[in-house]
């Protein structure tokens, strides 16, 4: 077996995707936004806005009420100028909201994941707390029960202790012919140990909530895990922390698409990012920031811009007035 380094500490990070999407999000209430944790069960075009068909649905000026957003529970919010929909694998439910908003044809694959964790009288958790100021919205989910390795900041953020037994955090990606997998395992410096691997094509469910792992998979990945040495093969100083499963989605074409909808002047997309998702995911909004804003956008080339949007080559095959007039003969 070879192997060999991809990079070193200057050209290459680790990135937590919970403790990176609960820092975005503490960073846009300490700015003066809101963040709303509630499903979405219906977005609303307000009277006059009509579809279009081009590359691109011409936008308002900003600021102009386009749009209003339903809650579960009923709960109605906006007008919005401007929507952005960024929901992975479940983007296509938007066609159930804005018919014909999203191509059709994604292709959305399952794949498992199992954590370890060290354990050790002063263990840490890679859980980040997410708490915003006085009078901004807390992010629930991110939020851990108290560990002691934990260290508030005067931001209100929270340093992780390198975990006592942690192994040193390099990437490993292995290929076992044998077995057929092909898992990638990623040491985190709170002593955490995650590994991914093994696919399939299990239906997306109705919710995130509801996705759970395969029979079968997530115990195979976790022996593969605990035969690599380290000491991983301990059961009682790696203990088993998570066993669970996600979606990856492809867009048609299996490029993300990133831009204003052909469709609905003011809607917005940054979906179909498969396995790049936390690599890709702040370019996106850097992106999708510019074009809600109507600001130039000078750190891609226009060929580039132009090839992730909604309207690009690989959703010509289903015109945007056409795509939309499907969705409604489907509903």
């Amino acid at each position: 077996m070879g192997s060999g380094p991809l990079g070193d500490a200057s050209t290459t990070a680790q990135v937590h995707p919970a403790r990176l999407t609960c820092a975005l999000a503490e960073r846009a209430t300490q700015a003066g936004c809101t963040v709303i944790q509630q499903q979405v069960v219906a977005v609303e075009a307000l009277p006059g806005v009509s579809l279009r068909s081009g590359a691109a649905a011409d936008s308002a000026a900003p600021g102009t009420p386009q749009y209003t957003i339903t809650t579960q529970g009923g709960q109605k919010h906006g007008p919005f100028s401007a929507v952005v929909l960024a929901t992975g694998a479940w983007i296509e439910c938007a066609n159930a909201w804005l018919p014909g908003v999203v191509p059709f044809g994604w292709r959305n694959v399952k794949v498992h994941s199992v954590v370890l964790q060290a354990a050790a009288a002063a263990a840490t958790s890679c859980t980040a707390t997410c708490a915003g100021s006085a009078g901004q919205v807390a992010v629930d989910s991110c939020q851990p029960s108290p560990h002691p390795g934990a260290q508030a900041t005067s931001q209100g953020t929270v340093c992780l202790q390198e975990h006592p037994r942690a192994l040193p955090a390099t990437m490993l990606f292995v290929h076992d012919g044998e077995q057929g997998l092909e898992p990638e395992v990623y040491p985190r410096p709170c002593g955490e140990v995650y590994s991914c691997d093994i696919s399939s094509d299990t239906p997306v469910p109705e919710t995130p909530a509801e996705v759970q792992p395969d029979a079968g998979s997530c115990e195979k990945l976790e022996k593969f895990l605990r035969g690599l040495g380290g000491g991983l093969d301990d059961t009682d100083a790696f203990p088993l922390k998570a066993a669970q499963a996600c979606y990856l989605p492809y867009a048609p074409g299996d490029q993300p698409i990133i831009g204003p909808s052909d469709v609905y002047p003011g809607v917005f997309i940054g979906a179909g990012h498969n396995c790049w998702g936390i690599l890709l995911g702040p370019a996106t909004g850097l992106l999708l920031a510019h074009q809600v804003l109507q600001q130039p956008v000078h750190f891609l080339s226009k060929d580039t811009v132009q090839s992730l949007a909604p309207g690009s080559t690989n959703c010509k095959k289903q015109p945007a007035v056409a795509r939309a007039e499907q969705a409604v003969s489907q509903t």
